[in-house]
């Protein structure tokens, strides 16, 4: 299994809500991370320093089944993986 870090530094914890995707975190450092299961091969990554709204530039046609998937909070690091791949965010992330 292939594992994407995304990973930067910063000092507080992360809050991490779960989606029907995947997830989403507001790092310590103020940026927000989205990850969503695309296929069990394919992990699509949102980063923003602060709120990325609905940008009408970022469409993306969904899958027609999202695959299974599952987030691990981990306390320093959060983790989603799918069957083939896992990402991997720093939860005290900064810009």
């Amino acid at each position: 299994m292939a594992s994407l870090p995304v990973l930067w530094s910063g000092t507080a914890q992360a809050a991490v809500e779960v989606t029907p995707a995947g997830c989403i975190i507001e790092t310590g450092g103020g940026v927000n991370v989205r990850l969503e299961a695309v296929t069990p091969s394919i992990i699509r990554v949102s980063a923003s320093p602060g709120d990325w709204g609905r940008d009408s530039s970022l469409v993306v046609v969904r899958p027609e089944v999202i695959p299974a998937f599952d987030v691990t909070d981990g306390g320093d690091r959060v983790t989603l993986t799918t069957s083939r791949v896992s990402a991997v965010v720093d939860a005290y992330a900064a810009v």
